[in-house]
């Protein structure tokens, strides 16, 4: 035999070889499992921020790390996804890795870099809507004024007369009118809408109203009197 012939029948045994462990994976129902693979990018947000976007197909326990510290747990089979990496240091580089396992030192399936931006920039608060108020006054007669009032998003707002609290408002948006009696006849009072419980709280309006000056004292209300009599 020639060597020629020697050749050919040595591709012909493995190929043999090949069909009969082709034909007993079948056989047993073995199936040839699938390489895992992924996708990773980054991208910065701000200096203190990193967002990355990641693809696994086949991943078995796949990890996504900063460096050798896992910091998301993706898990098994197919999965894709963005999420963000925050409380970085401004102006320093990051590298991400996606892994299959659980480990730094897991199959690597993809990495990506990125650097924070160098200035931070702290988040600018939310403002608080400020408190606003109206207020305005009427003499009833000489001994009682009617007050009429508004607030918008007040925080414990009270109404003073002078220096003392009559009404409890509350907070947040209200409007009402009520009345001060009992006081006295031809004199001046001032009233105040605050923003707080305290005579010193942040005024949001203030009125001033006169009693008038001569008193008149309630009418009573007449008693029914009784009569008899008899008919013709």
């Amino acid at each position: 035999m020639n060597k020629k012939n020697i050749q050919k029948n040595k591709y012909i045994k493995y190929f043999l070889i090949g069909v009969t462990v082709f034909a007993l994976f079948s056989f047993l129902g073995i199936k040839q499992v699938d390489a895992s693979s992924g996708t990773l990018s980054c991208q910065t947000v701000d200096s203190t921020t990193i967002r990355l976007s990641y693809t696994t197909t086949n991943g078995s326990n796949v990890h996504l790390f900063r460096g050798s510290t896992a910091i998301v747990n993706i898990g098994s089979g197919n999965n894709s996804n963005t999420v963000q990496n925050s409380n970085l240091s401004p102006g320093t580089s990051y590298t991400f890795y996606l892994r299959n396992g659980s480990s730094s030192s897991a199959t690597m399936l993809a990495h990506a870099t990125c650097t924070t931006s160098s200035t931070y920039v702290a988040p600018t608060p939310t403002p608080t809507p400020s408190a606003s108020g109206t207020l305005s006054c009427q003499t009833v007669d000489s001994t009682t004024i009617r007050l009429s009032y508004t607030t918008t998003n007040g925080s414990n707002v009270h109404l003073f007369r002078g220096s003392t609290a009559i009404v409890n408002i509350g907070s947040g948006n209200n409007s009402n009118t009520v009345q001060n009696s009992n006081l006295s006849p031809g004199t001046s009072y001032t009233f105040y809408l605050r923003n707080g419980s305290s005579s010193s709280a942040t005024m949001l309006a203030h009125a001033t109203c006169t009693t008038s000056s001569t008193y008149v004292a309630p009418t009573p209300t007449p008693s029914a009197s009784g009569t008899s009599g008899g008919f013709n």
